[in-house]
């Protein structure tokens, strides 16, 4: 997590994403938007078709549930399940079988290779991240009634967990006369100045591969104040709690520090919420006929900010691209691309209320297509959406 930094977060057009020191491997990122995927089957659908179980062991041990059933035209609907992170399902982009071996790819989540054995009860394989490295993982079949439970609990609507291992020592919750909203992230807590309800949820509640509500119109449910009255928050970790924290790897540090954010949600505003999926317009980001113009980046982690007709990523993924796009486009943008590298990130355009004056640049499609080899494909898609259950205004202190 940086130290010491301080940044104003304008939601839209001019929002910063903090994501220096948060990620230093990239584990697969369940619950982010992607369509059905078809296959190429040379077996019987019969001996893979079912729910499989495993675990991606990748310095954080990471369980999966993955549920693959016939569809129309000889092909396979693929769901993934990253069951310890309570995310919504994701489908990859490519998946086939052919003569037992079982290959997929999910955007921003790598790719697998494995070898669906004579009984068709496991598949043994290895998830490769975006790099060299090979992580094993066997998936086995779930047994039919075991199976069905398992399928109807992940099917079902479920109340956001506030899943922190730790809380915040303690924490003010004041009504704010800052003229802007900004946060400031300290190795011991955290300081937000100005911000609505709804920019406290965006912030507790989203990042990129770690969950996709970015946009107004994927919050139902929360009442008029919660646009308009703006809170200050101040927030201590006492030292066994630090200590604790950072000895957790960095992702997972990232994480922990949002559920904390969650848990004062819970607590102060008496937040209830739960995730659902909504079929909505998206834009699906796909490299162009050209052929992607960006190099891979070698660095561990980098920074990513947006504005003013300018989106600079450091070693970032181009799912952060696409979250980054998702303000400047008015849809949710699903990296579509297939590539998991890092890439240093430069894209420059004229925003749409500029257009037309005598020193204006590309629009935004235009600049994309130009200047990184890429293109946003208008589509329609699941989105996540969060309900609102029930929350008040916090009592001052």
């Amino acid at each position: 997590m940086a130290k010491h930094v301080s940044t104003p977060l304008q939601y839209h057009r001019n929002h910063l994403l903090i994501v220096a020191g948060i990620v230093a491997l990239a584990l697969p990122t369940f619950g982010q938007v992607a369509a059905p995927a078809s296959t190429a089957a040379q077996k019987p659908m019969k001996q893979i078709a079912g729910v499989w179980q495993g675990t991606i062991h990748a310095g954080t041990d990471v369980p999966v549930v993955a549920t693959i059933s016939a569809a129309n035209n000889a092909e396979y609907k693929v769901l993934f399940y990253g069951i310890d992170q309570n995310e919504a399902a994701v489908s990859p982009y490519f998946f086939t079988v052919q003569s037992g071996t079982v290959k997929w790819a999910i955007a921003g989540g790598g790719s697998y290779e494995g070898e669906l054995n004579n009984d068709a009860n496991t598949i043994e394989g290895s998830w490769r991240l975006g790099g060299p490295s090979l992580f094993p993982v066997t998936l086995t079949r779930v047994q039919t009634e075991a199976a069905k439970k398992l399928v109807e609990e992940l099917s079902q609507p479920q109340v956001l967990p506030v899943k922190a291992r730790f809380a915040f020592e303690v924490a003010s919750v004041r009504p704010s006369k800052a003229p802007y909203m900004s946060t400031r992230s300290r190795m011991d807590g955290v300081s937000i100045k100005g911000a609505t309800l709804w920019q406290i949820i965006f912030n507790a509640y989203n990042a990129p591969g770690l969950s996709s509500i970015s946009r107004d119109d994927q919050v139902s449910g929360l009442p008029g104040w919660a646009s308009s009255d703006t809170f200050d928050i101040e927030a201590k970790i006492d030292e066994e709690t630090l200590s604790a924290l950072q000895k957790l790897p960095p992702k997972e540090q990232f994480r922990q520090r949002q559920f904390m954010l969650q848990a004062l949600l819970a607590d102060r505003f008496k937040l209830q919420a739960h995730r659902e999926t909504k079929e909505m317009p998206v834009y699906a980001l796909v490299v162009a006929k050209g052929g992607l113009k960006l190099k891979e980046s070698h660095a561990i982690a980098g920074m990513s900010s947006s504005g003013g007709g300018r989106i600079t990523i450091a070693a970032g993924r181009l799912d952060d691209l696409a979250f980054s796009l998702t303000n400047d486009v008015d849809r949710i943008v699903a990296n579509k691309t297939g590539y998991t590298g890092k890439y240093d990130v430069d894209l420059k355009w004229t925003p749409d209320d500029r257009q037309g004056t005598p020193d204006a640049g590309p629009s935004i499609f235009t600049a994309l297509e130009e200047q990184l080899g890429l293109k946003l494909i208008p589509t329609k898609g699941p989105v996540d959406v969060l309900v609102v259950e029930h929350v008040e205004r916090p009592s001052e202190n």
